[in-house]
């Protein structure tokens, strides 16, 4: 087994390597992010000036129902964009699972790995190497069922995006009827 100064290096070598990676993985969802933003501004300004071009030559109130076909397109567009910053949002949270999920396999495995040196170090120490594993598989059942209600709040959430699509293509879609009174 390596001296405490080598397991002190190689634990802070560890937790380096993994604030890098939680980091690299943030920046990198910024990144899309802001992109995501940027080509979006873009698209909105041409959009916008379309459309208060198609506003200033209105005429009479017939020219309006004219340019409403022209909405649907914005109201795409919008929900193309909610998606795409789940998108993004939804992969960086699973590159950030990722790390700490393997983070939290390693951890364990060298918590496991002490707690069997220690047992073997002195006699009496089976109660607390026991108490030591209960708690160890306690915080492993804990972090197991909050990756389960992640995964249940990512899917509920990407239930709810579909349906807000469904819900505005179908809508907008509709053709108004108009009652002669």
């Amino acid at each position: 087994m390596a001296n405490p100064q080598e397991q002190f290096a190689a634990l802070q070598k560890a937790n380096l390597d993994t604030t890098l990676s939680l980091a690299n993985a943030v920046l990198a969802g910024a990144e899309r992010l802001a992109n995501l933003q940027l080509s979006t501004a873009k698209d909105l300004l041409a959009d916008n000036a379309k459309t208060a071009r198609s506003l200033m030559s209105i005429k009479n109130p017939q020219d309006l129902t004219a340019i409403q076909p022209s909405v649907e397109p914005l109201l795409e567009r919008a929900l193309a964009y909610s998606r795409s910053v789940y998108e993004v949002t939804a992969q960086t949270q699973s590159e950030i699972a990722k790390v700490l999920e393997g983070r939290m396999k390693h951890l364990t495995a060298s918590m496991n790995e002490a707690m069997e040196t220690a047992a073997k170090a002195g006699p009496g120490s089976d109660v607390a190497m026991a108490a030591m594993k209960s708690a160890m598989a306690a915080a492993n059942s804990a972090y197991e069922n909050v990756q389960k209600m992640t995964k249940q709040v990512t899917e509920l959430t990407e239930a709810n995006i579909s349906a807000a699509a469904d819900a505005t293509k179908g809508g907008a879609r509709k053709k108004p009827t108009h009652s002669k009174a």
